[in-house]
């Protein structure tokens, strides 16, 4: 959108327009943020982001963040709130199975 293109629809974008709230004047913009879910993933880790909850799984071990008071995911709250993880974790698999398959590392 920023661009002003469109995308090739063999190829459809997983996404949304952010470019309004970009555009605000206000310098924090991330309260205006809409809600949503983002994942990630790269060579051995895979992620989902619902602020404040962030799902971590690391290839050994997977965890649950509060983000809101704890920036340096220092505390696994994955058995306080085991809601969320399997929330957000279940949101991950749902979400992988729509993108392409993982690079091999061989």
């Amino acid at each position: 959108a920023a661009a002003q293109t469109q995308p090739d629809q063999n190829y459809p974008l997983d996404g949304i327009d952010l470019s309004p709230i970009l555009r605000l004047p206000t310098p924090n913009t991330l309260n205006s943020t809409p809600s949503r879910t983002f994942f990630w993933r790269n060579r051995n880790q895979d992620a989902a982001l619902r602020s404040p909850w962030k799902y971590l799984n690391d290839g050994t071990r997977e965890y649950l963040f509060n983000l809101s008071i704890d920036q340096r995911e220092q505390a696994d709250f994955r058995h306080q709130n085991p809601e969320m993880f399997n929330e957000l974790r279940i949101a991950f698999n749902a979400w992988e199975s729509t993108v392409l398959a993982r690079l091999s590392t061989k």
